[in-house]
């Protein structure tokens, strides 16, 4: 088998559970087993970070198919002949969407730019080919991703709401943090870009550059979501 895990998990994030894990395979004398990390962090020193606590392999969310299924074959090659060939989408050459570094907000500029609903980029509240790109466009691997997604996303924005409120800038952070990861791999594209620069500015401490951004929050889901429906029920 092998271990999928998020590097930040409200509780117990991915590399206190990493250590749990090898401290037990060596109390007990288990065969070790592969620990794989996703995490939405580019920072500096994170691939480091998870090699230290034991983890054998970091990836960047979003994940591809094709990517994940390198590393499944990597770290489990007799597992070759159970899964089928990953799907390549993209045959011209160009990057896949899925794997794009989606664009950073660097400033107030580009915070207003978000909040206002306007921008050069114009990222899509849903954007199919992202989304296509994690379930390899399987209709009941992507009906389980959208519900899920769906579901778990407003009680998020809601305690992301309660920490701008709060001015708590690390609680903003988790949060803006698991609704990014979430959004990119759902498709929700501007929602991501939203929390991706929420989620910088609390790095810093910093609510203040972004505070407009939180009356954007469950707007952009609603965008979403009906996208989302409209295509559904095409």
């Amino acid at each position: 088998g092998m271990v999928l895990t998020d590097c930040h998990m409200p509780k117990m994030d991915g590399y206190a559970l990493t250590r749990q894990i090898r401290e037990d395979e060596k109390n007990k004398e288990l065969t070790r087993i592969p620990i794989v990390a996703l995490t939405a962090d580019a920072l500096i020193g994170v691939d480091e970070k998870c090699r230290e606590c034991g983890m054998d392999v970091s990836l960047k969310k979003p994940i591809s198919k094709q990517e994940l299924n390198t590393t499944i074959l990597k770290l489990l090659p007799q597992a070759s002949s159970l899964r089928r060939s990953a799907i390549v989408s993209d045959r011209t050459g160009k990057q896949n969407p899925a794997t794009e570094t989606p664009p950073s907000p660097q400033n107030d500029a580009d915070a207003e730019r978000l909040s206002s609903g306007s921008g050069g980029e114009g990222r899509a509240a849903f954007d199919i080919a992202y989304l296509n790109e994690v379930t390899g466009g399987d209709p009941d691997m992507t009906k389980i991703l959208v519900g899920s997604y769906i579901d778990t996303t407003p009680p998020l924005i809601d305690d992301l709401i309660a920490a701008f409120e709060a001015q708590n800038a690390d609680a903003a952070r988790e949060a803006a943090h698991a609704i990014k990861g979430a959004s990119f791999m759902s498709g929700a594209l501007r929602l991501g870009d939203i929390c991706q620069t929420i989620q910088e500015s609390a790095k810093n401490g910093d609510l203040g550059p972004v505070k407009g951004l939180k009356d954007t929050l469950h707007q952009e889901f609603e965008r979403f979501l009906k996208a989302w429906e409209s295509r559904a029920s095409g």
